[in-house]
């Protein structure tokens, strides 16, 4: 899945073990009840905390934690991940 567009993707209850997420868009997506999800697969995406607008803040299990870089617009994102 690296590169996928998975904006506003509905992967609760996913099985996330070994998936390759870099550079994944996971602006708005549901990952709170995903299965097996790292942080490490988390901080190689992009996604969505506390944006303006009609973006949704993507959602993960509990035990993750939301990278800084999330509450940067997409654009900036990408900038950092070169």
């Amino acid at each position: 899945m690296s590169r996928a567009d998975l904006t506003r993707a509905d992967l609760s209850g996913a099985l996330m073990t070994d998936a390759v997420l870099s550079k994944a868009n996971l602006i708005g997506a549901d990952l709170k009840d995903a299965k097996g999800l790292t942080q490490a697969q988390v901080n190689q995406t992009y996604g969505s905390y506390q944006l303006a607008g009609d973006v949704p803040d993507t959602k993960l299990p509990d035990d993750l934690k939301k990278p800084a870089a999330w509450s940067k617009p997409l654009d900036e994102q990408k900038k950092r991940q070169r």
